[in-house]
């Protein structure tokens, strides 16, 4: 199968980890059998850059306008003449399928342009926004953003909670599949010389919204009252991270909190699998790739109740929150509970490997196609 991914997202020289969840699909597919070309296609607000054509750190082609003083309008018209000056560019290349990573802006001059565009498309989504309505009220409607779904584009998402999520918001209804987050199975693996640490607890992140670092920091101090020989390892960096220090501080748990600061991915690894438990509570996920890398060790996962990670964390092999309240019962269960870390960690990677997810990809493009 040949095709043309034309992404929003991608690594770059200046950002080499930026979307890593989207180069990791195209690497699964590429390792199913398929033929991958890629183009990074981004019109978005932030410090300006203007690349037009150059060869990016992976090999793809960069078309990046990126400005804090562009209007969406602009930044729409903008995506859409770039759009159809890669078209045009691949128009003598024969390409089974064009698959788009991320819909807007990219997309929104679609009714217009498909009209001489012969080949099938696809959407693979991975954005957050539809949960919140681009952070806009409620009742705001986004006609250009919405009408993209409006006309019977096939989606794919990382998880069916973000598939709900794009249909609330366009009032659409189109041909939908679920292709996970991959996880690179061999760094989160259980490690067999590793033991699990007793009451040991690890938390990583970017921390910013919708990450809620403060809810597991004052539910971890009610368990120290108890279990003063707990330990909560946190790792990552963000704009919250002050915040949390002042938090710990003012619980007067400094003893029992260890700061990890940035971590790579083998030391985060190495904290899961030593941890009792891996905690995330959030206040939404489309998926979590976090989460499921902790289940990949075999680490018990603890999370919130939304979003897409419920459909991969249950009681088998973690704990899920209503009400991020209950976090201290979560902490006492996952501590007392034996687990099987080795069973856990290889029933994970048999869902998330690069290997089932490119085969379970492949079979939902071409389940596409045939129905062209």
């Amino acid at each position: 199968m040949n095709t043309l991914h034309i992404t929003s997202w991608y690594p770059t020289h200046n950002n080499p980890k930026s979307a890593l969840w989207v180069q990791r699909h195209i690497v699964a597919l590429t390792q199913s059998g398929c033929n991958n070309k890629i183009y990074h296609l981004e019109v978005n607000k932030g410090d300006f850059q203007l690349n037009l054509g150059k060869t990016e750190i992976l090999g793809n082609k960069s078309y990046r306008v990126i400005s804090s003083f562009l209007p969406w309008f602009l930044m729409e018209m903008i995506a859409g003449i770039m759009l159809v000056w890669i078209l045009w560019k691949e128009r003598n290349n024969q390409y089974n399928i064009i698959n788009f990573h991320i819909a807007y802006p990219n997309l929104t001059y679609w009714h217009w342009i498909k009209r001489w565009v012969k080949t099938p498309i696809v959407i693979t989504e991975h954005w957050s926004a539809f949960h919140d309505n681009f952070g806009l009220p409620p009742t705001t409607e986004l006609p250009r953003a919405q009408r993209i779904f409006r006309q019977q584009i096939p989606v794919i998402a990382v998880s069916n909670a973000l598939l709900q999520d794009i249909k609330r918001f366009s009032k659409a209804n189109f041909p939908s599949f679920v292709v996970p987050n991959v996880v690179d199975t061999e760094t989160f693996r259980h490690l067999p010389d590793i033991q699990s640490v007793p009451n040991r607890f690890f938390m990583v992140s970017l921390w910013k919204t919708p990450k809620d670092p403060f809810t597991t920091i004052r539910g971890f101090a009610e368990y120290t009252a108890q279990h003063p020989d707990a330990q909560l390892r946190i790792g990552g960096y963000g704009p919250e991270l002050g915040k949390m220090h002042t938090l710990v501080d003012e619980l007067s748990i400094a003893e029992q909190v260890v700061w990890l600061g940035t971590l790579d991915s083998d030391q985060i690894a190495k904290e899961m699998n030593t941890a009792s438990a891996f905690v995330h509570l959030s206040d939404y996920e489309t998926f979590s790739v976090v989460c499921a890398e902790a289940a990949c060790c075999g680490c018990p996962v603890i999370a919130s109740k939304i979003g897409g990670i419920p459909e991969f964390i249950d009681e088998t092999n973690g704990v899920l929150l209503k009400n991020k309240l209950d976090l201290f019962q979560a902490l006492s269960f996952t501590n007392e509970h034996s687990w099987d870390s080795k069973e856990l960690a290889d029933l994970s990677a048999k869902k998330f490997n690069f290997s089932s997810v490119g085969r379970h990809y492949t079979q939902n493009l071409s389940l596409i196609l045939s129905s062209k």
